[in-house]
C-alpha cells in the first residue's frame, strides 16, 4: 500500500500517472476530499475521521504535514484500479490518498486504512515522492502499520505474528532500499498482513529501545537521507542486533505468559 511506483513495473507506474481525476467531485464539508457519483455517503465518513487520523500521524512521526491532503473516494474496485493499476482497498499515489470501494465494504477498517495510509503521505511531502525508494518495505509499511495501531493488516494479530517469528516464519530486517529487488512479503514466504504486523511489532520495539534514536532517524528521512545512512547515524547497534534483542524480548514475555 505504499508509494505506487515501487510495487509495480515502472511503465505501468507511468501509464497511470497520467490518468484523469476530472470525475471526482469535492465534498462540501472538506473540497480536499474527492468523490466519484455515488460514494459521497462514504466521502463523508472519511471526512469525519480524518482530523484525529492525522492528529495521530503527526505526533508518532514527530512531525506536520506541508500541504493540504487530497484524499480520492472511488465509487468502484474497477474505477480505482482504472486510475492507480491496483486492487487494493487504499493507496498513496500522485501525491494524495486514494481510496477504493472495497474499503467501503469494511467501515470499520476505514480509519486505519486511512491512517496507514497518511504515513506514507507525510514522508512523502517531507522527503519527494521518491521517498519509498530509499527505504526498505518492511520500514515503509511496518512503521505505518505501527503507527496506524494494526492498519493495513487486520487479518493478523499481534499473537500470530509473534508465533511466526518465533517459529522462523519471519522477515529479515535489511538496510537497503532501492527500485528492484525491493525485498516484500513474498520474498520472505508471508502474506503482506502477515508481514505488516512483522514489521510493525519491529518498528514499535526500535521506538522503545531507544526513542531518541527513533526520532532521529525520522528526522534524517524527512530530509532525503537513504535508510541506511539514517539507521547508523541514529542507532549505536547494527540492525541484526537490534532484531536479535527483540526477539530475546518476545520470548521472554510468551515465557512470562
Amino acid at each position: 500500500m505504499s508509494l505506487f511506483l515501487f510495487n509495480c513495473s515502472a511503465t505501468e507506474g507511468v501509464f497511470h500517472l497520467f490518468k484523469s481525476t476530472d470525475r471526482f467531485r469535492p465534498l462540501e464539508a472538506d473540497p480536499e476530499i474527492l468523490y466519484e457519483e455515488g460514494a459521497r455517503d462514504f466521502a463523508l465518513k472519511v471526512a469525519r475521521v480524518l482530523p484525529e487520523a492525522i492528529k495521530t500521524v503527526e505526533q508518532r512521526q514527530y512531525n506536520h504535514f506541508l500541504r493540504p491532503i487530497k484524499i480520492y473516494v472511488c465509487n468502484s474496485r474497477e474505477s480505482f484500479r482504472d486510475i492507480t493499476g491496483r486492487d487494493v482497498r487504499a493507496l498513496t499515489y500522485r501525491g494524495a490518498i486514494y481510496i477504493s470501494q472495497r474499503l467501503h465494504e469494511r467501515p470499520e477498517w476505514l480509519k486505519g486504512y486511512l491512517t496507514h495510509e497518511l504515513s506514507h503521505l507525510l514522508i512523502g511531502q517531507h522527503a519527494g515522492v521518491f521517498a519509498g525508494a530509499k527505504m526498505p518495505p518492511w520500514f515503509v509499511e511496518g512503521l505505518a502499520t505501527y503507527v496506524s495501531n494494526g492498519g493495513g493488516a487486520e487479518d493478523v494479530t499481534d499473537t500470530e505474528a509473534i508465533q511466526a517469528i518465533l517459529s522462523g516464519r519471519h522477515f529479515v530486517p535489511e538496510l537497503e532500499g532501492g527500485f528492484i529487488f525491493r525485498k516484500t512479503a513474498s520474498s520472505f514466504g508471508l502474506r503482506p498482513h502477515m508481514f505488516y504486523r512483522q514489521a510493525a511489532l519491529f518498528v514499535s520495539f526500535m521506538k522503545a529501545y531507544d526513542e531518541m534514536a527513533f526520532k532521529s532517524l525520522l528526522w534524517h528521512i524527512y530530509r532525503g537521507s537513504n535508510f541506511r545512512d539514517a539507521f547508523t547515524a541514529s542507532y549505536s547497534v547494527p540492525i541484526k542486533t537490534l532484531w536479535n534483542e527483540f526477539v530475546v524480548k518476545l520470548n521472554q514475555t510468551q515465557i512470562q505468559r
